[in-house]
Parts: structure tokens; sequence; C-alpha cells
């Protein structure tokens, strides 16, 4: 037993440097395709946290929604974060498949997307999301929906707003994290 753990304790250096020195995996072409590519480094969306979140069982989605929240920032950094959270939102009425819940997120996401000046790139893609929803499409939705938060965050780049950008990330994942979290202390 001794002997064992003395061996274990000579290895564990090794495996480490193995580890360190270890090529980091790959994303498959179909994965690169998906991440943003707006941010000065490549993240997943909301919807890829939600769908591994999803592999280990069901979450229950509807108990995740959360109040409407206010549209009438005056702060376009409070924009901006919002916006993120409520495009996060979207990915969570997409997996709880409720279609009322992503035409009234949509909504209110055109409004903020209005308040931030750039609501000409998804005004067209609000009736794609809407049609999906009405038609149950929920895999195009979600990308129609991943579509759409690269829009928001290409037309601020243009714009010179990279710190809207992080924002918008940034309360995505807010969001997303608070999902998770209670998703993970629920199970």
């Amino acid at each position: 037993m001794l002997v064992r753990g003395r061996t274990a304790l000579l290895l564990l250096p090794i495996a480490a440097g193995v580890l360190i020195g270890a090529e980091p995996a790959k994303l498959a072409p179909d994965q690169m395709a998906k991440a943003a590519r707006t941010d000065t480094i490549t993240i997943p969306t909301p919807g890829e946290l939600f769908a591994a979140l999803q592999k280990p069982g069901k979450p229950n989605w509807t108990g995740a929604y959360r109040a409407p929240i206010p549209t009438t920032y005056k702060n376009r950094a409070q924009l901006a974060l919002n916006l993120g959270g409520l495009i996060a939102d979207g990915f969570i009425a997409v997996e709880a498949q409720d279609s009322q819940q992503v035409k009234n997120i949509g909504s209110d996401v055109i409004k903020l997307a209005k308040a931030l000046g750039v609501s000409q790139n998804i005004l067209s893609r609000s009736n794609s999301i809407n049609d999906f929803a009405e038609t149950n499409q929920w895999d195009s939705l979600q990308e129609e929906l991943e579509a759409t938060q690269n829009e928001v965050k290409n037309s601020m780049q243009s714009h010179s707003d990279q710190d809207l950008v992080i924002l918008v990330s940034i309360g995505g994942w807010i969001r997303g994290t608070q999902v998770v979290s209670g998703s993970v202390a629920a199970n």
C-alpha cells in the first residue's frame, strides 16, 4: 500500500507535465462555424452552453424564465448588457420550445436594439424568428437567434462600439451562468 502511494506521488509530476504539454482539443468545423467571432476571443453562444447542459438530462427550462426586464434604459452600456441577457432568455425559450415566450422576447430584443441604433440589421430576422416559433422549427430558430446576436455585434463593431459588443457577450454569459448554476443547484 505504501509503495503504491509513493509510486503515485512520483508519477503525478510526470502526468501533470504530459497534460500541460498536451495539445488542446481542436474544434470541429461545425463548432467553429457556430462560435461567435465578433469578440476578441472566440466564445460559445448561450445556445451552445444550454445545449451542453442538456446532455446529462432535460433541465426545467420554463422554470428558468424571469419577469420581463425594462427596455427603457438611458445608458448604452446598460442597454447592451441587458440585450445580451435578453438574447440568452431567447435561447432559454427555444430550449423550452415556447413559441409565445420566443415572440415576447423577440419584441423586447428589437426595442433594445432600436435604442442602441442597431435595429435595422435585425428587423428582417425578427420576422423569421416569429415564423420559426409559429411552426416549431426549433433548430432553425436557434440558428436565427445566434445569427441575430452576431448581426447586432457586427453592427456595433462597424460603429466602433467594441465595448458594447463585449457587454452584449457578458450580459449573455451572466444570464446563462445564472440559469446553469440554478439548474446545477436544483439537480
